[in-house]
């Protein structure tokens, strides 16, 4: 890893710490014995962010992928904060957020339709789930 790229992971990292001090009321009581655990994790939700950002830079639904990254920093919020039900609930969120995002950038029609018509149907998870055990990404998977 060079170096602006581990002094960028460090410098989000710190700001990160600073607004779990600051913002959220976590004690360093509480960062500081896991804090190589905390970074390391917090290194892989960089990295998700960052990929979800350059992916959806130019694709319709992008939103959605901004979601999972907004959703994904408040669980390691709460789950530092010992607050587990909320965390396992957000954390299938991301699951069906990732899933609407594929379906919705795959079918741009039903995409506009979310948007313009009040009340169309919301995309349940069974829905997304058929679609996806459909593709030949899965089937590939499956084998």
């Amino acid at each position: 890893m060079n170096n602006t790229l581990k002094k960028f992971i460090s410098d989000e990292f710190n700001h990160f710490k600073s607004d779990l001090l600051n913002n959220w009321g976590i004690s360093e009581k509480t960062i500081s014995p896991i804090d190589h655990k905390l970074k390391h994790i917090y290194r892989n939700y960089l990295s998700l962010a960052c990929a979800s950002t350059v992916i959806g830079k130019n694709t319709r639904a992008k939103e959605y992928l901004t979601a999972i990254i907004e959703s994904n920093y408040i669980v390691q919020v709460l789950a530092l904060k010992n607050i587990s039900n909320p965390v396992f609930s957000m954390l299938r969120q991301s699951i069906e957020l990732t899933l609407k995002y594929i379906y919705l950038n795959s079918h741009p029609i039903e995409y506009h339709w979310t948007k313009s018509r009040n009340g169309y149907r919301e995309l349940n998870f069974q829905l997304l789930l058929e679609f996806i055990s459909r593709t030949d990404e899965h089937k590939d998977l499956s084998v």
